[in-house]
């Protein structure tokens, strides 16, 4: 499997901190799976989806695990997040989730709390944490609640069941709400304010909204959470102020159409 090697742009740090950045793929063999991926990638982020099902012979054969993330999340951004659901029920669990809450698709939810059943702590969390990006108007009644099953269910079912009625089917959804960036801005913007300390220990969720935003409008977020010497992260106010700027710019002057996927800007079929 060497002909999978990594690229060596792709970091540690890549996606969850970097972003969507990528570096030459001149040295990657032709035909290979990174190959496939990025040429996928490339297409996609002009707008064109057709070749998306080459993301799920990706996700169905063996490889590395900065590959198979990468697949992972732009099938989401792409294709049909559905498709990720298989992984739920594996040792990916936490990576599929968050890859699922990127599509915005609460056709997932029943799947979520069926794993959260009876699960352990881990497992508990990390579908509390996804469904929390999907509904939470407020972030408390979804995550960390200490409900049992049957009471968690009812919560999540119920509140489901208001926004299809009031938005319909088709849309989809961040943070409680149909989807769109000036959503995730709103969300930001009110973490930017936080002081230092508090800032940082919220640079998980700060990451996950700019990684949101960036797969949404392509505006590139690398650089806004970071890592210090000591290997904790931190996040650059100055970057998250010029990034919130950029994007709500952005928003104003596309005014895309709520509760619609895009992708780099392209809305996605």
């Amino acid at each position: 499997m060497d002909n999978v090697q990594t690229p060596a742009f792709v970091g540690d740090e890549w996606l969850f901190n970097d972003g969507w950045s990528t570096g030459e793929a001149t040295e990657i063999e032709a035909g290979a799976p990174w190959a496939l991926f990025f040429d996928v990638f490339a297409q996609a982020r002009r707008g064109q989806f057709e070749q998306v099902e080459v993301l799920t012979q990706l996700l169905v054969t063996e490889q590395p695990h900065p590959l198979f993330l990468g697949a992972m999340y732009l099938c989401a951004a792409t294709g049909d997040g559905r498709a990720l659901l298989r992984w739920i029920d594996s040792d990916a669990f936490t990576q599929a989730a968050a890859a699922v809450a990127l599509a915005g698709d609460l056709g997932v939810v029943d799947t979520l709390l069926q794993r959260r059943r009876g699960a352990g702590l881990e497992i508990v969390e990390a579908m509390e944490s996804t469904l929390s990006q999907l509904l939470e108007p407020e972030p408390e009644r979804f995550y960390e609640t200490g409900l049992d099953d049957v009471a968690y269910d009812a919560r999540v079912r119920e509140h489901v069941a208001a926004l299809l009625a009031k938005h319909g089917t088709e849309t989809r959804f961040s943070l409680g709400a149909p989807l769109r960036p000036s959503t995730l801005v709103g969300k930001l913007e009110l973490l930017a304010e936080l002081e230092r300390e508090e800032r940082d220990a919220a640079s998980a969720t700060i990451g996950t909204l700019v990684f949101h935003l960036e797969t949404l409008t392509g505006i590139p977020g690398k650089g806004v959470v970071t890592t210090d010497g000591g290997g904790a992260e931190v996040v650059d106010r100055g970057r998250l102020g010029r990034f919130l700027e950029t994007t709500t710019t952005w928003d104003k002057r596309h005014r895309p159409r709520s509760g619609r996927r895009l992708f780099f800007g392209h809305p996605v079929p």
